[in-house]
Parts: structure tokens; C-alpha cells; sequence
């Protein structure tokens, strides 16, 4: 009984030497710190134009996780920002074309840009603003839907661009409104799915649908703890994935 007893200490020894010798071996990967936990740029100058050098004013400028609204003079000014690599969008709309001040339509410009704010350095960034008729223009640029030509860089899995299935909107609205209520009681929660209105030729003038675009399920390059930058985990939420993945 003795013997037993003792071979069983030797053993349960081993055992633990051995975890500890795997985990030395495999140390666990420590959490990205979170924004508030980063050192802070110095101040920060963001000017949006569009392609004729016109300041942009009310432009959404998203920098990181952080959103912001341009000034009458097209600038948004900090006084620093997460010392950390990202990117930078600019999204904008106006009124261009017609016929002696009628039929002006409102069109959509964007932009795209890399972010790399130092630890107390000022950073000054430009926003030059392309056509972006949707969305998913801007994505589009570097993940071409068809994924040919010397433009090339990752081809996408889907098509851009996707109507909302009737079967997935009611899911869709629940699934807003459920993170909604956990946002507003201070719980973890996941982005909103936005959807955005795209007119389609249907009856004499068109009809308005709702489009699922890469921004609805994928952040503009913000890590997110999930492959492909999707806002929520693919096992969770799967279901509503294959409103673009069928």
C-alpha cells in the first residue's frame, strides 16, 4: 500500500513538472491593451478635400474605433489619439451635376488611408476623397469582387453589395435592437448590422431595398479578435452570415 501511495506522489510530481515545464514552453499570449491603456499622440490635424482640393465640411472621419465630424473648413483637430497603427476613413456627400440649378443629384465620395500615430508626436493626415457610390467602393479597391487584374490584392469570398434576404431581416432587427438594450444597460454588446438603402430597377421608378455591405459585418482593418476583422464571432452569430456567405 505504501509502495502504491509513493509511486502515486512520483507520479502527480511528474504531472506537474511536466505542466509547468508545456506552459514555460507555450507561454499564453498576453491581451492587447485597450485603447485607454495606450499612449497618446501628440495633437492631431485631419484635413478632408475632395479630388478638385474643395475642403469637405461635415465629412465622417473615423480614426481607430473613434468617430469624428469635420469643420465648416473640412479639419478635424485633437489633441491626440491612441498611440497605435490603423486607419483612417472619410465619408462625405454633394450635390453635383443637373441643369441650370435642377435634377442635381448627391453624390457620395470616400476615403481611405493608413493611420500611424507615434507616442507624443503631432500627426497631420490628408483625406483625399474619391467617387465611392456605395459602401463598398472603398473596399472594393483592394478586394475586387472578381479578384483579377494587377489591382489585386485579397480576393474576396462574396460578392459586394448582397439584398437582405426577407428571411434574415426580422433577425437582423432583433439582433440590433437585443445589442441596443445591452449598449444602454452598460453590458457587452456587439455593433449594430447597418444596412444601407440602394435603389433597384423595379416598376417604372425603382424601388429602395436594404444591402448588406462590408461594413456591415466586417470593421475597416480595427482588430477585432476575429478573422477576416468581423465584428462578432463567427460561431455566435453564423446564421447571419449567410446572408452573403450562401
Amino acid at each position: 500500500m505504501r509502495i502504491k501511495n509513493h509511486i502515486r506522489s512520483v507520479v502527480s510530481c511528474l504531472a506537474v513538472v511536466c505542466m509547468a515545464a508545456v506552459a514555460g514552453a507555450f507561454p499564453q499570449k498576453e491581451g492587447k491593451p485597450s485603447d485607454g491603456n495606450l499612449p497618446k499622440s501628440g495633437a492631431v490635424l485631419v484635413r478632408v478635400a475632395f479630388p478638385d482640393e474643395v475642403p469637405a465640411p461635415g465629412a465622417i472621419v473615423t480614426i481607430g474605433r473613434q468617430r469624428f465630424t469635420a469643420d465648416a473648413k473640412g479639419v478635424v483637430a485633437l489633441p491626440g489619439i491612441p498611440a497605435s497603427p490603423g486607419v483612417a476613413t472619410a465619408v462625405t456627400w454633394r450635390q453635383e451635376g443637373g441643369f441650370l440649378g435642377f435634377f442635381r443629384k448627391n453624390m457620395r465620395y470616400g476615403a481611405f488611408s493608413a493611420s500611424l500615430p507615434t507616442a507624443g508626436a503631432p500627426l497631420e493626415m490628408r483625406l483625399k476623397l474619391s467617387p465611392a457610390p456605395d459602401l463598398d467602393a472603398m473596399c472594393r479597391s483592394c478586394h475586387p469582387e472578381k479578384g483579377a487584374g494587377a489591382a489585386r490584392i485579397i480576393k474576396c469570398t462574396h460578392s459586394s453589395g448582397v439584398p437582405l434576404k426577407p428571411a434574415l431581416a426580422d433577425r437582423v432587427a432583433r439582433f440590433n435592437r437585443e445589442n441596443e438594450e445591452l449598449h444602454k444597460a452598460g453590458k457587452p454588446y456587439y455593433p449594430a448590422i447597418v444596412l444601407e438603402q440602394r435603389k433597384i430597377r423595379k416598376g417604372l421608378f425603382g424601388e429602395d431595398r436594404p444591402f448588406l455591405t462590408c461594413e456591415s459585418c466586417h470593421s475597416n482593418h480595427v482588430d477585432t479578435g476575429e478573422r477576416a476583422y468581423v465584428l462578432m464571432p463567427f460561431a455566435e452569430k453564423s446564421i447571419l452570415c449567410r446572408g452573403c456567405h450562401v
